[in-house]
């Protein structure tokens, strides 16, 4: 009756073997929904396209690519749905719509929440929630 703050505070799925996905050998305050398992810590390290591993290539590329305390400007003028900021010659693209949007720039993209994710010539093409970091030409 009551939701509370529970039903966005479950426990972190370790493991898709063991009881209650590898959180505690006791009982959890919260249930793990069984289908989890498949979203365990376990089950990503060897997914090279989930979740986990995106953010570990996106830690690793920040610390590389973004050095010094630059500024981010924010783009604007864009498609509704469509998140945008340049910093040190990138600009980092997030599409939180349901539609696919188009982004015109020319560059290279070196972190992609999925493969869908495409640029050429024209620009960066991104499938709906979908995000990436161009390296802008020129």
């Amino acid at each position: 009756a009551q939701k509370g703050r529970d039903g966005a505070r479950v426990p972190l799925p370790w493991s898709s073997t063991q009881s209650h996905c590898g959180f505690t050998l006791g009982t959890p305050w919260l249930p793990i929904p069984p289908e989890w398992s498949t979203l365990s810590v376990e089950s990503q390290n060897s997914d090279k396209s989930s979740s986990l591993n995106l953010y570990r290539r996106a830690i690793t590329a920040r610390r590389e690519i973004f050095t010094n305390e630059s500024e981010i400007t924010w783009c604007s003028d864009l498609e509704k749905g469509l998140l945008a900021f340049k910093r040190d010659g990138y600009v980092v693209l997030l599409n939180t719509s349901a539609i696919t949007i188009k982004y015109s720039c020319e560059g290279d993209i070196v972190l992609k929440s999925n493969l869908e994710v495409t640029a050429n010539q024209n620009g960066v093409t991104l499938p709906p929630a979908s995000a990436c970091w161009v390296k802008i030409s020129g």
